[in-house]
């Protein structure tokens, strides 16, 4: 068996055969082949033409179907297809036989004329073959008229082909039952074949559409009609649930009734077939609607792709005041208008439309329904502003020209210093009101530019001064410093001016950093330098970070150079979120968790709820920096760090005399300070450091260790042995909060590995000197009498120590503005 194509190409599939099976292959991208049958191969053209070709017992069986575009066009030994049986005995020559032509006629007169040439032939022949070798045009066969069938089929024949003529012939010219009963089942399956394509399926009449509510019922007629044969009807496909639907009939009549409950895809296919097999379907497009028409919405068509399901929701036209998908959304008004700037605004609920604004705010006066700002700055008497006024909506603000700063009063100018800032003037600077004036030393004079000193004359030895040289009065050359600089008591060289060293050197708001003949402003963390280059303000980072607390329960609150993360009243942090206790729970007595790892910004836990012992039962708290480290290395040496610091604590109060000890504990004696007594208040990420703040409470009762004590010990810790063993660099350690005392504490901070940024203070008068001594001996009578008293009643009551700030602390605490209870923030060096 073989293919050929239009380009004359052959495809053999006959040696492959055996291998073909029910399943299709495609050849040539025109032609599927199968074997649906052992002895059987079906060929389906591309032009939809089908040939089953079928060899039984010796005989060839073929099969043609063809599309109805091919009707009257088919030519052969097939006939002429166009439902005329008269035409089919058509010769080549055109000659039309009649139908009722003996065979002898029909043999020789039309199937000897469409018998093909070589080159006619569409077959496949071996090298040395064609058509002639197949064709024996003086062979006279046997024709079934001319024969009596009874007289020459044996019993056995006239049993088995039941009487047809078409089985007796071929069994009796072949002499063989098989082919004959072969003959006959071909017959039957032709027949039967023919009754199916005869067989008109079922008729079925419905709309198109079905319409179909959420929460309404539908029902849905259509009928079925098949004159000559019985049928079935089926509900397939997606089919809604089976509590939403019931299907009957009433003899052709049938009623699909549905209540849909939800927009849930379905399939609705009614197939109706009868006892051949032929069926119909009537597959409706449903289109639901699930708007709320109890609130005034209807459907509409719309459009859109319904899919191979057929199912469409529809769209929505929302009545007034509603609104969403399903016109079941009350729309805020609130969205369409806009009420004045902190004026609320409340919805109209639906079916009314638009919102309704609430009273106008102070600074405003309602006119024509509306809110208008009333400008304050228009009048003296609607403003209190000293200098400038600028209008804000409800209100307004105050501002100063230039050479003033505004006052914490809000309203009035104070005059700047600009000659704190000493790059201004190259000599001396004279601070005036709003403004400043640059002058020069002696034998110098200004500038153009009113800033520059020149020499008036030239010094006849000008390598002897380092900096500046000018003519004296007595023709003399004297040597001057430029401004930030001063000139050594060799009257040569020029020293550079620690402005850092006082308060009045400088006008940093916070952080001085001392530079040669100079200086630079900076902020502590939780701050930003401003413009002006020396005021600092705070962060708010509870605006600035996008996620500043680590649960999202927690409340964030700004607070100057810092933030707290709490819990809301009645709420306790507990597995990572606030929550309310449970019955029979109690308070937890874990320490507030660390912040995150993220190095990014500082971050900072305060929980208010929580049972650790407060700042009133602790003497004051210790801020640690570690520089190069991160939160997440920190927190995995968290237990390491806290029995460090309490082994260095311990080592130290055991042989100092100034640890300060309740009244079960005795000074100097040997006690130990356990990591649990170590209370971590916050740790923080500032840049490349990390800060901890922490103090020493003992539960027991043994021993409280003051702030300073701690930063003695963790000095004489940092060793190779001790904090540096578990990694940890400490770059600087200070008291946060210090309470009083009556002896004079250490200095409050400590840098590593020097202190060149500690505070100086100067005292450059006999005066001051002479009540130093004074104040001292006044100090060693009143230390005397304490030790006095403490002596006397040690026995009869437990003394709290009662400590008290040096002059020098209280001054700086109060410079900075320090809050009295710190929490967070990196740290915070004392260098002004």
């Amino acid at each position: 068996f073989a293919l050929r194509t239009g380009g004359m190409d052959y495809v053999d599939i006959t040696s492959n055969f055996t291998e073909l099976s029910n399943t299709s292959i495609l050849l040539l991208d025109e032609v599927t082949i199968s074997r649906p049958y052992n002895v059987t191969i079906q060929a389906l053209f591309s032009s939809d033409i089908s040939v089953r070709v079928e060899a039984k017992k010796g005989l060839l069986a073929v099969v043609f179907a063809g599309p109805v575009e091919l009707m009257g066009e088919t030519r052969g030994l097939l006939g002429v297809w166009d439902e005329n049986p008269d035409n089919d005995l058509t010769a080549r020559n055109g000659t039309v036989l009649s139908s009722d032509a003996s065979d002898r006629t029909i043999h020789f007169d039309f199937g000897l004329s469409w018998q093909v040439t070589s080159n006619e032939s569409l077959f496949y022949y071996p090298d040395g073959l064609g058509p002639s070798a197949f064709s024996f045009p003086n062979a006279v066969p046997v024709f079934l008229d001319e024969v009596n069938l009874t007289s020459i089929a044996s019993p056995e024949l006239i049993t088995a082909c039941g009487g047809d003529p078409v089985c007796l012939f071929d069994g009796s010219v072949t002499g063989d039952i098989q082919v004959a009963t072969q003959s006959l089942a071909t017959e039957q399956t032709n027949s039967a074949d023919i009754a199916t394509l005869d067989n008109q399926p079922p008729i079925m009449n419905g709309i198109d559409t079905l319409y179909a509510f959420v929460n309404h019922t539908t029902i849905y007629l259509f009928t079925v009609t098949d004159v000559n044969d019985t049928f079935d009807v089926v509900l397939q496909g997606t089919r809604p649930p089976q509590e939403e639907y019931t299907f009957t009939w009433v003899d052709e009549t049938y009623n699909f009734t549905w209540t849909p409950m939800s927009t849930q895809t379905v399939s609705i296919q009614f197939l109706a077939t009868d006892s051949a097999g032929a069926s119909t379907l009537l597959h409706p497009l449903v289109r639901l609607c699930a708007c709320h028409q109890e609130l005034n919405a209807t459907c509409t068509d719309g459009s859109g792709d319904p899919g191979e399901n057929k199912f469409l929701v529809q769209s929505c036209s929302c009545g007034s005041g509603y609104g969403g998908t399903f016109c079941d959304v009350d729309v805020d008004g609130c969205n369409d208008i806009d009420c004045f700037p902190g004026v609320e605004c409340t919805d109209n609920p639906a079916p009314l439309t638009g919102a309704t604004c609430g009273n106008c705010p102070n600074g405003t006066v309602t006119r024509n329904g509306s809110c208008e700002d009333v400008n304050e700055c228009k009048s003296n008497a609607t403003n209190n502003c000293e200098q400038k006024c600028a209008n804000d909506v409800g209100s307004f603000s105050c501002s100063c020209n230039a050479g003033y700063t505004l006052n914490e009063n809000g309203k009035s100018c104070d005059d700047i210093n600009e000659c704190k800032d000493n790059s201004l003037c190259h000599q001396t600077c004279n601070n005036t009101v709003g403004s400043f004036a640059c002058d020069c030393e002696f034998g110098f004079q200004l500038g153009a530019d009113k800033i520059t000193c020149e020499a008036i004359e030239e010094c006849s030895q000008p390598q002897l001064c380092e900096q500046l040289c000018a003519v004296g009065p007595k023709s003399n050359d004297l040597c001057f410093c430029n401004q930030g600089f001063t000139l050594d008591s060799n009257g040569h060289n020029c020293s550079d001016v620690n402005e850092c060293g006082s308060q009045n050197g400088n006008n940093c708001d916070q952080r001085c950093n001392n530079t040669v003949g100079s200086f630079t402003c900076s902020c502590w963390p939780g701050y930003v330098l401003n413009a002006d280059g020396h005021s600092c303000d705070d962060v708010n980072e509870c605006i600035t970070l996008s996620e500043p607390c680590l649960a999202r329960t927690q409340i964030c609150e700004n607070v100057d150079g810092t933030f707290n993360c709490l819990c809301p009243l009645g709420t306790f942090y507990i597995d990572g979120t606030c929550r309310a206790l449970a019955d029979g729970e109690t308070p937890p007595l874990t320490e507030p968790p660390s912040t995150s790892s993220s190095t990014s910004a500082a971050r900072v836990v305060n929980i208010t709820q929580t049972t650790e012992p407060t700042l009133d039962t602790s003497l004051g708290e210790v801020l640690v920096t570690f520089s190069d480290l991160t939160v997440s290395q920190l927190n995995a040496s968290r237990a390491q760090f806290k029995e460090a610091v309490a082994e260095a604590v311990s080592n130290h109060c055991s042989s100092s005399q100034s640890c300060i000890l309740t009244a079960k504990g005795k000074r100097g004696a040997s006690f130990a300070v356990t990591g649990d007594d170590v209370i971590i208040v916050s740790v923080i990420q500032s840049g490349a450091d990390v800060n901890v703040t922490f103090y020493i409470y003992s539960v027991t009762g043994i021993a409280v260790v003051s702030a300073a004590e701690i930063v003695q010990a963790l000095q004489a810790n940092n060793t190779k042995d001790g904090l540096r063993a578990l990694g940890l660099t400490l770059a600087l350690v200070s008291v946060l909060n210090p309470v009083t005392s009556t002896a004079t504490e250490s200095p409050t901070a400590t840098e590593f590995p020097t202190a060149t940024d500690a505070v100086t203070k100067h005292t450059g008068s006999k005066t001051a000197m002479l009540v130093g001594i004074v104040g001292g001996v006044i100090l060693v009578i009143l230390i005397s009498c304490v030790v006095y008293f403490i002596i006397v009643f040690k026995q009869n009551a437990k003394v709290k120590p009662i400590m008290v700030k040096s002059v020098e602390e209280v001054e700086l605490q109060q410079a900075r503005k320090l809050p009295d209870r710190y929490f967070g923030s990196s740290s915070r060096e004392l260098v002004d």
